[in-house]
């Protein structure tokens, strides 16, 4: 069963390194770099996939 506590939106890695830059607390500053990491490598998951497999056009291709 879904839970009806609202979801909370994953932050990009910039957002989490602007957190990062202003916090002062050690722990929190490891915690937020542990989340950038995670973060960047989803995000070279993604551009890798869309790279591997690109989806089709959907203009034809005159070119050839």
């Amino acid at each position: 069963m879904l839970s009806d506590a609202p979801r909370q939106r994953k932050k990009t890695w910039d957002e989490l390194a602007l957190a990062a830059s202003k916090e002062t607390d050690p722990e929190k500053i490891a915690t937020i770099a542990e989340e950038m990491f995670a973060a960047l490598e989803e995000r070279e998951r993604s551009v890798r996939m869309q790279t591997e497999n690109p989806k089709p056009s959907k203009y034809p291709d005159y070119t050839h």
